[in-house]
């Protein structure tokens, strides 16, 4: 069992560097510094889970599971409370970056989980400019450590490995009892080694030695409100879990990681317009050609599965430079253009730009290069100030429902065979139970039928006797 002021106390007896996570951030009810995109209102801890629930939409970990055993003492409070959320330390000239998650959600108060090298951009930018080459975190509940560079992340096996000269994010897996794999990793930073070190087989005689034990009979009584209940409970929970929390997060991350995509694609093409700008300055090319290879160039360009999404180019007016599936708007004004909806898209584009220089827009609009077919659709847009351009590209907001259908209908398949296998597994529980209870009755009758028939004997006795069961007198003459 866990023991929250022992642990404290192994700390702090042992550990020269601490840093908060956001379990601890919880137990002493502190709000995080750094986060993502999410300001925590004052009275966040006096909310109720709805309306913290609400506020977060489901990006943030509530902990409404999570107890201490026992109220933490002042002295631990006060110790946790003094933590920072992150440090930047020096060993042997190499400056080194510690925090409970990564930048800029350094106490991992977030929901996520490292998929991608692109999650870790601003990661790694915040290192450079903290001048760290190595950081190391946790808070991912891997089965292996992990090794993450700007090109690619790694599961790291339990072992040792050399540390190359490079900026490096390293995750530690968690220290817990269970089936699945944990551990602790050592970094020696002098010799530029970091070992891995498996710690589960430390439980294995623990966690599942239960021999010895002496078999209790179930009270069928409370079978039902013990057992059957609780797991039909469960079921339900489970499939109101999948719907109501699982699925419109898929979604929402969904969205936001292709909402990322187009503006690192956006980001792309003001690339080959800050190459022709270039050229320009130098004398390399005119304005007229600098500005018509741009357009050329970003007029083909396509992605996506069937090669058939694209860019397009307006200008602040705005006037429309270059759409390559709507040539009918090349060189019109736009003021007055509005979707089926009456919504002044272009308009609206260039707001976004004047506000921010850049921006997402969603409209609706033509399928692509089919005219007929109008759907949702999601742009992002950003501005090239040398020509006074808007470059912009969209997703539909089709293509993420029909994948979030595929992984709905993945997630009722298996909700239904979960389901089945536990009620199955209950049926299985239920039957064996009644005929436990069926061969448990018959025998206390005959016990009773001989209990009777013992007492009858010792009444009709001539001498004293006494019956005694178990070493209880139960009747004597």
């Amino acid at each position: 069992m866990r023991n929250v002021s022992e642990c404290i106390s192994l700390i702090r007896k042992y550990c020269e560097w601490t840093v908060i996570g956001n379990h601890d951030l919880f137990a002493i009810r502190k709000l995080s510094l750094h986060f993502n995109d999410f300001s925590y209102p004052k009275n966040w801890y006096d909310l109720s889970f709805k309306e913290r629930r609400e506020l977060s939409s489901g990006r943030l970990w509530l902990y409404e599971n999570e107890f201490l055993e026992k109220e933490l003492h002042a002295d631990e409070i006060g110790f946790l409370s003094k933590l920072p959320e992150f440090l930047i330390i020096e060993i042997d000239s190499h400056i080194i970056h510690i925090s409970h998650s990564i930048y800029p959600d350094l106490t991992g108060s977030n929901f996520f989980r490292l998929h991608n090298t692109w999650e870790l951009k601003t990661h790694f930018e915040w290192l450079s400019s903290n001048g760290a080459r190595y950081s190391f975190s946790g808070h991912m509940h891997s089965r292996y450590p992990l090794r993450a560079t700007y090109d690619k992340i790694v599961e790291m096996q339990y072992k040792k490995h050399t540390i190359k000269n490079e900026i490096i994010q390293f995750v530690a897996p968690c220290v817990a009892k269970g089936r699945g794999k944990s551990g602790v990793i050592i970094a020696d930073i002098k010799n530029k080694e970091i070992e891995a070190i498996e710690i589960n087989k430390l439980f294995e005689n623990k966690l599942f030695s239960f021999y010895g034990r002496k078999e209790k009979r179930i009270n069928f009584k409370k079978f039902f409100l013990n057992i059957i209940l609780p797991t039909l409970l469960s079921i339900m929970l489970f499939i109101v879990l999948i719907f109501w929390y699982i699925i419109p997060y898929f979604e929402s991350n969904l969205l936001n990681s292709n909402k990322e995509m187009i503006r690192e694609l956006v980001n792309s093409t003001l690339s080959i317009a800050n190459k022709n700008y270039s050229d320009y300055k130098a004398g390399m090319l005119t304005e007229e050609e600098a500005k018509n290879d741009d357009i050329e160039k970003i007029k083909y360009l396509r992605y996506g599965i069937e090669l058939k999404d694209y860019f397009f180019i307006t200008d602040m007016q705005p006037f429309m430079i270059m759409h390559p599936y709507r040539p009918d708007l090349n060189g019109n004004d736009l003021s007055n253009f509005l979707d089926p909806n009456d919504k002044a898209v272009f308009v609206e584009m260039v707001e976004k730009i004047k506000i921010s220089g850049e921006g997402f827009v969603d409209y609706k609009w033509q399928w692509m290069d089919d005219s007929i077919k109008i759907v949702p659709k999601i742009s992002y847009v950003a501005e090239f100030k040398p020509w006074g351009w808007v470059i912009g590209t969209g997703i539909y907001i089709g293509d993420v429902r029909e994948k979030i259908a595929e992984i709905e209908s993945g997630m009722i398949f298996v909700s239904i065979i979960i389901s089945s296998i536990i009620g199955l597994l209950l049926t299985a529980i239920v039957l064996q139970n009644f005929s436990s209870e069926k061969k448990r009755s018959i025998a206390e009758k005959e016990l009773m039928i001989s209990k009777e028939k013992y007492k009858t004997l010792v009444e009709a006795s001539t001498e004293g006797t006494a019956m005694i069961l178990g070493g209880e007198l139960i009747y004597s003459n």
